[in-house]
C-alpha cells in the first residue's frame, strides 16, 4: 500500500469514527452539543434583528457567522456546523500529512489523529474547536516551511474560530522573532517568515476588539480576561483534568516518548517546536479550569501537533540502524493506535479477548456515572450522555416554544438548545451566554461549572430548568438544595446566604411537563417527563375540587396552566385513624402510597372543570375525612416537591 492510498483510507476511517462516536438514540448522527446552540440563536438574531446582546455571548465569530448564513439560506445551522467541523478535522489530517509528504512513516501522525476520540468528538459535536485546530496546524505548517501566507491563513482561521487566536498569533510572532534572531540556516523555515505575515491576523484581532467595545462589552474577550483572574483551585482542577485526559484518552500518552528523547538531548527541532505549541495550548486550558466538553474536546487542537512530535521522534527511532529501535518505534505506534481505538469504544470484550472488565476499570461506564448531569463520564460514555442530554434539552425547547407565554422568563444551566428551540433568550445560570446580576462580564465556558446560586435566582425568572436532567423522580427539597450548594455554588453556604436563598426558592413549585420523546423507541409513548421549577406568582397551579354526593366521591380539576403531568392521590380516614387509599382499579386498600391515577396529562381547562374520577365509597368503611391532592408522578410521602395542587380535605362528620 502506497502513502496516498493509506491517507485516503485514513480520511475515510476518520469520517466513520465521527459518525460512530457521535450517535443519537436512533443510531443516526446526533445533534450538535448544547453549548453550540447558543451560536445558532445568535446567528438567528443577527438575521432577524433580535435584541439579544451579541458581545461575546458565544466565543466564536466564525460559528455565529456560519449560523447566520445558514439562517439566511433557510438551512439548518445544526447541519452546517457539523458539516464544517467534520470538513475541518479532515483538512487537519491532510495538513498534518504535509509535514513528511515523501515517506510512509509520515502517516503516523495522521493515523493517530484518525483514532483520536477527542478530535472525532470535536467534529461530531459541531464545535468550533475543529476549526481552531485546523488554524493552529495550518499556522505551524506555514511556520515550519517558511511560507508566510500559509501562516497568516492559519492565524486568521484561529482568530475567527476562537478569541485565543490572539494568543496563537502572539506565540508565533515570538517564535518568528527567536528564529530570526538565530538567523543562521536558510533551512530554518521560521527565519524566512516576514513580519508582514502577521499584519492581517493582528488587524482582524483589532477589529474584533473594536466590535466588542462598540457592542457594550470589554475590548478584550472575557474568555481571555479570565486569565487575569486565575485561582489556584481552578488551575489545580484544570491540571487534574488534563492529567486524566493523558491517562485515559489513549495515544496522547505517547507524548512521554519525545519527552524522554528530549531529556537525552536528541529531540529534533520540529518535534520540539510542535510540542512547545501543543503544550502551550494544554497549559492554557489547564489554567482556564480544564475541559468541560465530553472526551476532552477542548484539547483536540493540540493533538495534531502532539502526534507530529511523536511522529518525528518515532521516525528517528525507525531510521536507527539497530533493529531493536525500529521494532520499538513501530510497537509504540501500534500501542497508540489500539489504546485510542479502545477509548472510543464502549466497555466490552474485543472479539474473543475478554477485555470488558479491564476496559471498564480503565474508563468506567454508564453504571459508574453519578447523578450530577454536569459531571460527564470519560471518553465514549461521556459523549453518549452529552448527546442524550442535548436531545432532551432540544425536546424541552420545543415544549417551551409551544406551551409557554412568549413573555415568560426562563433560566437554565444549559442555555443553548432550550434558548434556540424555544426562540427565547434564556438566562444562563453560570453567566456564560448572559451576565449574572452583580457580575461585570460573562464567564468562561471552560472548566468546572460553578456559579453564585443566590445571584442566579436574583431575577426571579418565571421558569428555571433545574439540575435534574438525569433525575427519574421528584427529589426531596432539603437534600436537593444542599447538593446544589455543594456542587455548583462558588461562594459558600453561610447561614445568611442559605436563609436568603430559601426565601427565594420557596416561591417555586417543582412540576413535571411532557416533552416530545427523543428516543427512537416510542413504545413508552410520544412524550417523556421533564422537571421544571415554576414561580408561584404565575398562578398556574391546578385546582382540585372534591365533593361527596350520595356516597359517591367526585373529584374535578380546573387548570389554567399549560400541559402538565400529575398523579392523583385520594385517601379516606376514619375516626380510629385508619387510612385507605384509592387504587387505579377503583378499589380502596389499607395504607398509603397508592395513587388513584398515574401520569395524568392535564390540559388547560379555562373556566370549566374537568372530572378526574367518580367512585363509590366503600360500604365496609365509614370515613370521617377525604383527602385528595395532585402529586408529581412517582413521588411519595410529604416531600416539599411532591404536591403540585391544593390539598382538598373534606370533613364528612
Amino acid at each position: 500500500m502506497n502513502r496516498s492510498t493509506a491517507l485516503l483510507l485514513a480520511l475515510a476511517a476518520l469520517l466513520a469514527h465521527v459518525l460512530t462516536l457521535h450517535q443519537d438514540s436512533a443510531g443516526r448522527l446526533g445533534p450538535p452539543l448544547d453549548g453550540v446552540h447558543v451560536a445558532f440563536r445568535l446567528g438567528r438574531e443577527l438575521v432577524h434583528g433580535g435584541a439579544a446582546p451579541l458581545a461575546e455571548s458565544y466565543p466564536s465569530a466564525a460559528w455565529i457567522a456560519l449560523a447566520a448564513l445558514a439562517e439566511r439560506l433557510n438551512s439548518p445551522p445544526t447541519v452546517a456546523a457539523q458539516l464544517v467541523a467534520i470538513l475541518c478535522v479532515l483538512a487537519t489530517v491532510w495538513v498534518v500529512s504535509r509535514f513528511s509528504p515523501a515517506r510512509l512513516a509520515g502517516v503516523i501522525a495522521p493515523l493517530l489523529c484518525v483514532v483520536s476520540g477527542s478530535i472525532a468528538s470535536a467534529a461530531g459535536g459541531g464545535s468550533e474547536f475543529a476549526l481552531f485546530g485546523l488554524g493552529l496546524c495550518t499556522a505551524f505548517l506555514g511556520f515550519e516551511h517558511g511560507r508566510g501566507r500559509v501562516l497568516a491563513l492559519g492565524l486568521v482561521l484561529a482568530s475567527l474560530a476562537r478569541p485565543e487566536g490572539l494568543l496563537v498569533g502572539l506565540g508565533f510572532l515570538a517564535l518568528t522573532g527567536l528564529a530570526r534572531a538565530r538567523a543562521g540556516s536558510a533551512a530554518d523555515g521560521g527565519s524566512r517568515i516576514r513580519l508582514s505575515a502577521f499584519a492581517v491576523p493582528l488587524l482582524l484581532e483589532a477589529l474584533f476588539a473594536l466590535l466588542r467595545w462598540r457592542a457594550g462589552g470589554p475590548a478584550l474577550s472575557p474568555t481571555l480576561g479570565a486569565l487575569f483572574d486565575v485561582s489556584f483551585e481552578r488551575a489545580a482542577h484544570g491540571s487534574a483534568e488534563v492529567w486524566d485526559f493523558v491517562l485515559h484518552s489513549g495515544a496522547p500518552a505517547l507524548v512521554v516518548v519525545p519527552i524522554l528523547v528530549a531529556l537525552v538531548g536528541r529531540l529534533a527541532g520540529r518535534a520540539a517546536r510542535a510540542l512547545l505549541v501543543a503544550l502551550g495550548w494544554v497549559a492554557y486550558v489547564a489554567l482556564q479550569g480544564g475541559p468541560a466538553l465530553p472526551f476532552w474536546a477542548e484539547l483536540a487542537p493540540a493533538l495534531p501537533l502532539v502526534f507530529l512530535g511523536v511522529q518525528e521522534t518515532l521516525t528517528r527511532l525507525i531510521d536507527e540502524r539497530r533493529e531493536v529501535f525500529r521494532r520499538v518505534g513501530w510497537a509504540l505506534f501500534g500501542l497508540g493506535l489500539m489504546s485510542s481505538a479502545l477509548a472510543s469504544k464502549l466497555p466490552s470484550d474485543v472479539g474473543p479477548l475478554p477485555l470488558a472488565a479491564l476496559h471498564r476499570a480503565w474508563l468506567g461506564d454508564e453504571r459508574d456515572a453519578g447523578d450530577d448531569p454536569l459531571d460527564l463520564p470519560r471518553a465514549r460514555v461521556g459523549v453518549e450522555r452529552a448527546v442524550r442530554q442535548t436531545e432532551r434539552l432540544r425536546a424541552l425547547g420545543v415544549f417551551l416554544r409551544d406551551n409557554l407565554d412568549p413573555r415568560a422568563s426562563i433560566a437554565s444551566p444549559w442555555p443553548g438548545a432550550v434558548s434556540y428551540l424555544s426562540r427565547r433568550t434564556v438566562q444562563d445560570l453560570f453567566g456564560r451566554s448572559t451576565v449574572l446580576l452583580g457580575d461585570g462580564e460573562r464567564r468562561t465556558w471552560f472548566g468546572e461549572r460553578r456559579t453564585d446560586l443566590l445571584a442566579a435566582f436574583d431575577g426571579d425568572p418565571d421558569y428555571v430548568v433545574p439540575f435534574l436532567l438525569e433525575a427519574r423522580r421528584a427529589p426531596r427539597v432539603v437534600p436537593l438544595v444542599q447538593t446544589w450548594f455543594r456542587r455548583y455554588d462558588r461562594v459558600g453556604d453561610g447561614p445568611e446566604r442559605m436563609a436568603e436563598f430559601w426565601r427565594r426558592f420557596e416561591n417555586y413549585d417543582l412540576i413535571t411537563v411532557p416533552v416530545p420523546t427523543w428516543r427512537a423507541d416510542t413504545s413508552r409513548g410520544p412524550y417523556e417527563p421533564f422537571f421544571l421549577l415554576r414561580h408561584r406568582r404565575l398562578g398556574l397551579a391546578p385546582q382540585l375540587i372534591a365533593r361527596v354526593e350520595e356516597r359517591r366521591l367526585i373529584v374535578d380539576v380546573q387548570h389554567a396552566g399549560h400541559l402538565q403531568l400529575v398523579d392523583l392521590a385520594v385517601s379516606l380516614q376514619n375516626a380510629a385513624g385508619e387510612v385507605r387509599s384509592l387504587r387505579p382499579t377503583g378499589h380502596f386498600e389499607a395504607g398509603q402510597g397508592v395513587h388513584a391515577r398515574n401520569n395524568l396529562m392535564l390540559m388547560p381547562t379555562g373556566e370549566r372543570q374537568v372530572r378526574l374520577l367518580e367512585v363509590p365509597l366503600p360500604p365496609d368503611f365509614r370515613p370521617t375525612h377525604v383527602l385528595a391532592v395532585l402529586r408529581n408522578p412517582g413521588s411519595q410521602g410529604e416531600a416539599g416537591f411532591s404536591h403540585v395542587s391544593n390539598e382538598v380535605v373534606l370533613d364528612l362528620r
